[in-house]
């Protein structure tokens, strides 16, 4: 069993007095020529021209009764189908990110990660942010309020206009700042409520260090498909959810989610899904994606 000692985000107190607001974390890419995952940071990088990017989101599943590297094979051919500018990884062992760090078509696909091959992670299941070679990043690690329930904070600075129409002097890069999640597992009344303070604590997070930057989170919320969080802090800050944006509401009096509403975790189709679902079988929208409301992003 691994055990971290966490210092909570209070966003109560400003940074200026905080000492425990979280701190710059490595971001680690492959150095081909050492054939190595190299840790440094990317802060005198350029800031590439992004007209668009494509996030994806996985959660590998580690659990005793399947273990992810006995499937890693398929996630892995799942990753690759997939692709993605950025990919958002939850549950990630220390074993399987080796593995996957060192494969061939991997490395040739994204060549930045939050972690790298060797150094053990906090805990039996992380969050692990993989991007493209044009997109470096610099990342905190933010603390939501429960052990192991941290969340990946990515800051992309993206320029604004093509090399060729850049005037240096006047081109402001803006940052795009993805958060990476994994919240709190369970359909009770008091899972709902600790998943909802969770996405509480992180917008709150993101209006305090990031709030004229562009904002999207990612990653598996566990919120059942009908279920719908806190999406604004009390100074006006919001998210919307790209499924929502894309396709309008969700009808309440409808079925149970199927693939047709963004079903992502839906054990009638998915053996494994299936195997590891406890009282409630029914298809939910556990995997999220979410724009800063009054941001620049668009989605599609």
């Amino acid at each position: 069993m691994k055990i971290v000692d966490e210092l909570l985000f209070d966003c109560s107190i400003p940074r200026e007095l905080c000492a425990i607001a979280p701190d710059i974390q490595f971001s680690y890419h492959l150095d081909s020529a050492a054939n190595a995952w190299v840790a440094g940071t990317v802060t005198s990088l350029s800031s590439p021209y992004v007209s668009q990017l494509t996030v994806s989101t996985f959660n590998i599943l580690h659990s005793p009764q399947n273990d992810c590297i006995t499937r890693f094979e398929n996630i892995r051919s799942t990753l690759l189908d997939t692709g993605g500018d950025v990919i958002c990884l939850q549950e990630v062992t220390d074993e399987f990110l080796d593995l996957l760090l060192q494969d061939r078509d991997i490395r040739a696909k994204w060549t930045w990660c939050t972690r790298a091959p060797s150094y053990p992670m906090e805990s039996e299941r992380n969050v692990v942010v993989l991007s493209s070679d044009h997109l470096p990043f610099t990342w905190n690690r933010v603390s939501l309020g429960g052990k192991h329930k941290a969340a990946s904070v990515l800051s992309l600075k993206v320029s604004r206009s093509r090399p060729e129409d850049r005037d240096n002097d006047n081109d402001h890069p803006r940052t795009i700042c993805l958060a990476a999640v994994h919240f709190t597992a369970g359909l009770t009344a008091q899972h709902l409520e600790t998943k909802a303070r969770e996405f509480s604590t992180l917008l709150s997070y993101l209006q305090l260090n990031h709030p004229d930057d562009e904002w999207l989170i990612a990653g598996d919320t566990n919120f059942p498909s009908h279920f719908e969080p806190p999406i604004s802090t009390t100074s006006g800050y919001g998210v919307a959810d790209v499924w929502t944006l894309l396709h309008g509401d969700y009808d309440s009096n409808d079925l149970p989610a199927t693939d047709l509403n963004g079903s992502t975790y839906n054990p009638m189709q998915n053996a494994l899904a299936l195997e590891t679902a406890r009282t409630d079988k029914s298809p939910q929208r556990y995997d999220r994606v979410y724009l800063k409301s009054s941001g620049g992003l668009t989605c599609r």
